[in-house]
């Protein structure tokens, strides 16, 4: 009885474990891409900031392929940030269960940048915050990381 006792002490504890660790991050669509880069990325009186444009998905229900996120909690590298997705930012918490999750499929173009960086003639479903800035200082960094679910089995040759 007692082995039995300790199996499902293993068995809750280990599945407390595996749930504590999959804390999703959220996210918020309800800043403009002015204040996502004066208030999220740069949050400092340090620059001048204008031309703020962005291009992305374009989805009939009106959500966005960019915004903030709170990772607060969570193991994800970052506290809070800035999300440009492949897709609606609304599906990025997860879980996602195959890549057309938000039915975005190939559905808006991608960047010429891009296009020229990689040597291709065609991207797509790229979302771009594009901005100027006058430093008001000497120095100046940025914090970013690439994350994917598709990195390493979709589109390798493209990843680096």
């Amino acid at each position: 009885m007692s082995r039995l006792k300790y199996i499902i002490f293993c068995l809750i504890f280990g599945l407390g474990i595996q749930f504590g660790n999959a804390q999703n991050i959220s996210v918020d669509e309800s800043y403009t891409p002015q204040d996502l880069v004066e208030d999220i990325l740069i949050n400092s009186p340090c620059a001048n900031v204008f031309n703020v444009s962005v291009s992305g998905g374009n989805f009939a229900t009106g959500e966005k392929s960019l915004g903030y996120f709170d990772a607060t909690g969570t193991t994800f590298p970052f506290e809070n940030g800035i999300i440009l997705s492949t897709g609606k930012i609304n599906n990025a918490p997860g879980p996602n269960s195959y890549l057309s999750d938000d039915g975005g499929g190939m559905g808006w173009n991608g960047d010429t940048d891009l296009n020229d960086a990689l040597g291709l003639s065609n991207t797509f479903n790229a979302t771009v915050l594009e901005f100027d800035f006058i430093p008001l200082g000497n120095r100046i960094s940025f914090d970013y990381i690439f994350s994917s679910e598709q990195y390493l089995w979709l589109y390798v040759e493209y990843s680096g």
